[in-house]
């Protein structure tokens, strides 16, 4: 199993990080492997969605159950991913926004997959550390945008 872990200090508050997160049709404006996003249920903190990605003509779909954890006197934020349906054999992993007062909040994200052994796994195994590895700087760089530069 693979586990990718990154985390960033932003100057902004860990709700507007969580609302870029949550903000899962836009996905495509600003996550160069997502060509289209869309929610398929929504019950309390529980999302349900299905993103098409992909990179190198490789295309496919992947469906998580995304559950938001509100944060506790000064516990973080978090956001709880689950695969329901895609081409990994496993993907969990979670987004954690801490508070840092008058500074902004830290970001963590990690996933943990794996990828199902066939000669296809090996291919699909690149695209998706590409797609692991390059999502927090785009979220970041979403940010500022969004909120603008601080």
């Amino acid at each position: 199993m693979a586990i990718m872990q990154r985390s960033a200090h932003v100057p902004y508050e860990p709700d507007q990080m969580l609302a870029l997160v949550n903000d899962i049709t836009a996905y495509p404006e600003f996550l160069h492997w997502c060509h289209a996003a869309r929610i398929d249920t929504v019950a309390d903190t529980t999302v349900e969605a299905t993103l098409e990605i992909g990179l190198s003509g490789i295309y496919k779909s992947i469906r998580t159950r995304n559950r938001t954890r509100s944060s506790n006197a000064g516990s973080p934020v978090r956001i709880e991913i689950e695969m329901l349906e895609g081409p990994l054999k496993k993907l969990r992993g979670s987004w954690i926004f801490s508070d840092q007062p008058s500074t902004g909040c830290d970001v963590e994200l990690r996933l943990e997959y794996e990828i199902h052994r066939s000669p296809f796994g090996l291919v699909l195994r690149t695209v998706f550390d590409e797609i692991a590895n390059s999502q927090l700087n785009a979220f970041v760089k979403r940010a500022g945008v969004v909120y603008g530069d601080k």
